[in-house]
């Protein structure tokens, strides 16, 4: 009980946005200021200071909007990107009650004579071919992983075309809001894509050999003619 009080005191702590927030009033700038400099869109720096996870789209983004919002503010990032992965996994062990009482553990002894070394190494064998052949099965079955690099989900973008850039797994096919796009051998791809003013979904589609398919929609907002 003691330490489950513990890690409830820890992750009601709020020194990630607090910092954030101190950082930016130190500057004398206001949200507006800064998300025309940082491109995050005001509603993601007010959720990231006040450190409302909730209010961000996807867990992902959250450690790249540290990131960028704390190199705009000149502060270091990876504390705090450390400080919020420390927050998740803490709540992860408070919603998934895994914590546990340590149990002391005992070995037993164990002879190694010519007979039982064999037996192992031949073990190792059989297990090492048996993982190798159920990685290989499972990535063949399983959907393409995709990875959005750039822009940030929310980004405000000034000029069109954007150029949208990220990586998929090398044998996978790509499609670009519903259109065939190319990437290399190991994966990367660049496509630019033309933007009309206002809110844009962009959807990405991996898909398999076997018709397995990874899907991503990313939003971003176009902003014409206020470019500097």
């Amino acid at each position: 009980m003691a330490a489950f009080n513990i890690i409830k005191h820890e992750i009601k702590q709020h020194e990630i946005g607090e910092s954030l927030k101190k950082a930016r009033l130190a500057k004398k700038l206001s949200l507006e200021e800064a998300e025309k400099k940082t491109k995050i869109r005001i509603k993601y720096l007010k959720a990231l200071e006040k450190e409302n996870w909730s209010k961000i789209p996807c867990q992902a983004y959250i450690a790249g909007f540290l990131q960028s919002y704390a190199k705009f503010l000149k502060i270091p990032a990876q504390p705090l990107v450390e400080a919020f992965q420390k927050k998740m996994d803490i709540k992860e062990k408070i919603t998934g009650h895994q914590i546990t009482e340590r149990r002391e553990i005992k070995f037993t002894k164990i002879y190694f004579t010519p007979t039982v070394m064999i037996v192992a190494f031949l073990v190792l064998i059989f297990l090492g071919v048996l993982g190798y052949i159920v990685f290989q099965v499972s990535g063949f079955a399983s959907a393409p992983y995709l990875i959005i690099k750039s822009p940030s989900f929310g980004a405000i973008i000034e000029k069109s075309p954007v150029m949208v850039e990220g990586k998929t797994a090398p044998a996978a096919t790509l499609y670009l809001n519903g259109q065939l796009i190319s990437s290399d051998s190991e994966g990367n791809f660049q496509q630019e894509v033309n933007l009309k003013d206002g809110e844009n979904n962009i959807v990405l589609a991996a898909q398999s050999r076997t018709g397995k398919k990874s899907e991503k929609t990313l939003t971003i907002i176009y902003k014409e003619g206020q470019g500097g």
